[in-house]
């Protein structure tokens, strides 16, 4: 069967993609099978009856027809619905074919022959734009990479029968009715992208943007004016480069093509030998096309990077024009040595281009939006490779009107021309990484960034105080505080600490706390009775910081007329920098709210200790941590973290193991840093229940030192899954985590080892829930499948950058494929080969996969399940997987290894256990 589960798999095609897959084939094939007629038919009849001399002129007048085309392109793709533009083009090379064919009956004129020869180059760039323009709006990044080959074997096949039969219908018939032959295939083809327009057609809907190929004519003459409307100017540097690579991919194809002709015009004499050597010759070139698109092309995408396979082809053309243009002067014959460079330079164009080339540029604008995907098409195809055409053109008819047309200087040229599309290609693979990083990455704009220019300085320093708009006084004074005389800060200062907006003055008290004065203080008393509780706050603790003991007269009658809150600002401002007389003045009332019985007045004590941050106010805290009420537990806890007193930590050691203040208790011991370690050390090391000590390393997960990173590493190898997954995740948020080369192979392994248990996650995804009476199994098997995308990309953050995996954690999380296929690109080409073999495909997995993916039953039941799943060196998945696995046996009387049974024992799990001797 076509569709069987096997050759699907052998063509990485997902079952639910191959509808569209073969509707795309079959366009290919028909599209390229009319491209092979057509292409013989015209290069045949202009070399047999008139020669090739005024190609040159062909390619410099065909290039300007192609460009005129693309233009027209351009316009129409930005109003016109992409089916009906690519309905057109198949309409137009319909007409051109049974036009040629009706015009050379007429006549075979050089002029006739020409402008046939010119509007085939138009046709050709036509159905490239048409059919790439369908797969880019249908496919995403990641398919792409696995599909366009695949898409272009219909090419290569229909190239090879078309030129391999090209003999037989000429002899049959005549040369001019393979044009007929031409029609009917792109006659079959319109009727392929019908059939695509029905099922697709949400993905080949692209919102319209007039201004995509927009321009701006600038100052010039009529001439200058008219070129720069038919070529608009390209903004976006990343299309701006691929245009480049265009340019110089056709420039070097049309220097080949027309010296190939030139050589084979010279050693075949009739029209019978033409067409057979026509058909050979690319005949075989086709079928190697051929066998590296379905042997060699899904190896060379999954081993390399896209950025090394588009430099592929031009390397191979420039060493072989290298060789061309030093092996002319060791030879005794350079005619018959060049019939063989530039025949040979052709069949690897025939060989590479289609196979491995136009697939890999295609991708490079697959990252971008669908409406960018196309100009970048437009702007390639249309624009640049026409300049490419007539810039090849100009070339020969220079040595030809100087009478010095020679292949040793055509040579010369070719070589220039692959170095440097070589060097353009070289950058181009930079500026793509640089893409998918630019359309992956959010950038926000904070004062820490902004840098100013030495005019810009100037341009503030010299303005003039605008008493209007606060907002740009306090712009103005953050940027040039140090910079602005005492008296105008100080005028600007209090006149935005006048101001009735809340933002203003909380932030224009940070200022003050920089440039202190006493001027100010009146202001700050002032807004100590403002209504927001944060300015309250700020206005108490900066007055109270630069008045020290000289605020107390003030704030006791404000101490006295306040409550709530308010008051323990205050008094948390006095006690905190008001010295020893503060706590003569106000350290009786302080115990009075520790000693309390109403458990408000106790937890307003612990906020109050909160708020000073006084390493010597510890005391109340240690007898708060371990109050009655839970409220008053939980506010000295977390005074705790503003309070960095060691002795603190072993009371909060002792409240940790509580569940409903350990999460509160965790932050509050982050907050003392590696000097909490040893306390966590010596837990860890005691014999608590399996679930007590796994809290435990996640609060070492919190704790930021060289000596904690050694344990989690230690973890990270742990035999037991849950031990191991915690580790991973605290090791990849802890700054402090470091891998050096040892680690890095460890970490290695465990990828590897993921990637197996994935592969076992997947055959047993399909555990036949009516045999296993239970389908919470499947669930949490589908579940398992899921939460290892997030480990094992963690785990690639303890090798990478983790900036670079936190951005693909985000994006990953959401709903948009297109985030997604971006995600892994970037992935790929930042990570090596071998990490992405083990990564990429856990991560590219959909679960819904599951229910199409034809797999074998061989394991997939409870019983095969568990043996295979304790047979590893670890424990491959959670203890709840495991114990509905055990549960699922149990239930259908599957018998269980008495070592197995031996080895869910050891893992210490309840769950486990209780599924273990549970009664049936």
């Amino acid at each position: 069967m076509v569709n069987s589960s096997t050759l699907l798999k052998l063509l990485k095609v997902e079952p639910s993609e191959w509808p569209t897959f073969a509707q795309m084939l079959g366009h290919s094939f028909f599209n390229s099978l009319g491209i092979a007629f057509s292409f013989t038919a015209i290069n045949v009849l202009l070399i047999n009856l008139h020669g090739i001399e005024l190609l040159p002129w062909i390619y410099l007048f065909g290039g300007i027809m192609v460009l005129l085309f693309g233009r027209l392109y351009a316009y129409l793709e930005s109003r016109v619905h992409s089916v009906q533009l690519f309905a057109g083009v198949l309409l137009f090379c319909i007409s051109w074919t049974l036009l040629a064919r009706g015009l050379t009956m007429w006549g075979d004129t050089l002029f006739l022959l020409a402008l046939l020869y010119a509007l085939y180059l138009a046709l050709y760039q036509l159905i490239n734009l048409e059919f790439w323009g369908a797969a880019a709006l249908i496919y995403d990044v990641r398919q792409s990479k696995r599909l366009f080959g695949l898409l272009s074997t219909g090419e290569s096949v229909a190239k090879m029968g078309g030129y391999l039969v090209t003999p037989f219908i000429v002899s049959l018939a005549s040369l001019s009715d393979l044009l007929f032959f031409a029609a009917a295939s792109f006659g079959i083809s319109f009727f392929f992208l019908f059939q695509l327009s029905r099922i697709n057609k949400k993905a080949l809907d692209v919102e319209h943007h007039h201004g995509s190929h927009s321009h701006k004519l600038r100052s010039g003459n009529g001439l200058v004016r008219g070129l720069k409307k038919l070529i608009p100017g390209i903004k976006d540097k990343y299309l701006r480069i691929t245009g480049y690579f265009a340019m110089f991919s056709a420039l070097v194809y049309y220097l080949v093509h027309y010296s190939f002709l030139n050589r084979v015009e010279v050693h075949f004499s009739n029209i019978e030998e033409l067409a057979f050597f026509f058909g050979l010759f690319f005949g075989i070139g086709k079928g190697i096309n051929l066998l590296i698109k379905v042997l060699l092309y899904s190896r060379i995408f999954n081993n390399m990077k896209i950025g090394i396979i588009i430099l592929l082809f031009p390397i191979t053309i420039g060493v072989l024009a290298f060789a061309g243009l030093v092996g002319q002067f060791l030879v005794p014959d350079p005619l018959i040595f060049f019939l063989w460079v530039f025949g040979l330079i052709m069949l690897m164009d025939e060989v590479f281009r289609t196979s491995i080339y136009l697939p890999s540029f295609f991708v490079l604008f697959q990252p971008l939006k669908k409406h960018q995907r196309l100009e970048g098409h437009t702007i390639a195809k249309g624009y640049m490779e026409p300049i490419g055409m007539a810039i090849a053109g100009l070339i020969m008819v220079g040595l030809i009107w100087m009478n010095v047309f020679q292949l040793n200087l055509i040579i010369v040229f070719l070589t220039a021309s692959a170095a440097c599309w070589i060097g353009v290609g070289y950058l181009l693979s930079s500026r793509y990484r640089e893409k998918v990083h630019h359309l992956l990455k959010n950038r926000l704009l904070t004062s820490s960034n902004i840098q100013l220019t030495v005019e810009e300085m100037e341009v503030l320093s010299n303005a003039k105080l605008d008493q209007t708009d606060p907002v740009t006084l306090l712009y103005r004074i953050k940027l040039l505080g140090n910079q602005m005389p005492y008296n105008q800060r100080n005028e600007i200062l209090i006149h935005l600490l006048k101001s009735n907006r809340e933002m203003i003055l909380y932030e224009t008290m940070s200022v003050v706390d920089e440039f202190p004065s006493e001027l100010f203080w009146p202001y700050l008393i002032e807004l100590m009775d403002h209504p927001n509780d944060a300015i309250c706050k700020r206005a108490s603790f900066i007055y109270c910081k630069h008045s020290q003991e000289d605020c107390l007269e003030v704030m006791d009658d404000i101490i006295r007329a306040n409550r709530g809150k308010r008051r323990e600002y205050h008094l948390a401002a006095v006690l905190k920098y008001s010295g020893l007389y503060g706590a003569i003045q106000y350290g009786r009332l302080f115990l009075d709210l520790i000693e309390a019985e109403e458990p408000e007045q106790r937890l307003s004590a612990a906020r109050i200790v909160g708020l000073m941050g006084r390493e010597d106010y510890y005391h109340p805290l240690v007898t708060l941590i371990h109050d009655e009420d839970k409220g008053v537990r939980r506010e000295a806890i977390l005074a705790c973290a503003n309070v960095p007193n060691v002795r603190l930590i072993p009371e909060l050691i002792k409240k940790y193991r509580d569940a409903d203040v350990s999460r509160r208790t965790a932050r509050a011991i982050e907050g003392f840093g590696p000097l909490a370690l040893p306390p966590v050390k010596v837990e860890l090391e005691k014999l608590y229940p399996k679930n007590d000590l796994l809290r435990f390393v996640k609060l070492l997960t919190r704790i930021k030192s060289e000596e904690t990173g050694n344990l989690l590493f230690e973890y990270i190898l742990h035999r037991d899954f849950e031990f191991r997954t915690v580790a991973i995740y605290g090791a990849f948020r802890n700054s402090s985590f470091t891998s050096g080369k040892d680690r890095i192979s460890e970490i290695e392994d465990l990828l590897k080892f993921e990637s197996e248990v994935f592969d076992l996650l997947k055959m047993h995804a399909k555990i036949k829930t009516e045999e296993s009476g239970d389908t919470h199994l499947l669930s949490a098997i589908k579940d398992e499948m899921k939460q290892m995308k997030g480990r094992v990309l963690r785990l690639l953050g303890l090798i990478y950058d983790k900036h670079l995996i936190q951005k693909a954690l985000d994006n990953l999380r959401g709903r948009d494929s297109f985030l997604r296929g971006n995600v892994l690109e970037l992935l790929e080409n930042e990570i090596k080969i071998k990490h992405c073999k083990m990564v990429i495909p856990v991560l590219e997995y959909k679960l819904s996969a599951v229910e199409s993916d034809n797999l074998s039953d061989d394991g997939a039941a409870p019983g095969n399940f568990l043996n295979e799943i304790m047979k590893k060196q670890r424990v491959a998945v959670s203890e709840w997987t495991i114990a509905l696995a055990v549960r699922c046996c149990r239930q259908n009387k599957l018998s269980m290894d008495s070592d197995i049974i031996k080895k869910l024992r050891n893992l210490q799990s309840e769950a486990i256990t209780q599924e273990l001797e549970r009664k049936i």
